[in-house]
């Protein structure tokens, strides 16, 4: 359950820079930056485990919400 409009996690403030300046945003889930997240997640569902998320959002959405929400 992620429940705030910001994290302050530095290993995503050039990619959020970048995507401020031109709304685009890395989606591929074998690159680097993802590397971590997508292999926990292929880990867990090859053992048939559920993996889900859930997000409050404020409104209006903030940018880093948008840039969430992007990837």
């Amino acid at each position: 359950l992620e429940m705030r409009d910001a994290y302050g996690v530095a290993e995503e403030s050039s990619g959020f820079a970048d995507w401020l300046a031109t709304g685009r945003r890395n989606t591929d889930p074998d690159s680097e930056y993802r590397a971590f997240w997508t292999g926990l997640v292929r880990r867990t569902t090859a053992r048939e485990v559920s993996v889900r998320r859930a997000r409050i959002v404020s409104e209006p959405l903030s940018d880093y919400s948008r840039y969430s929400h992007a990837g």
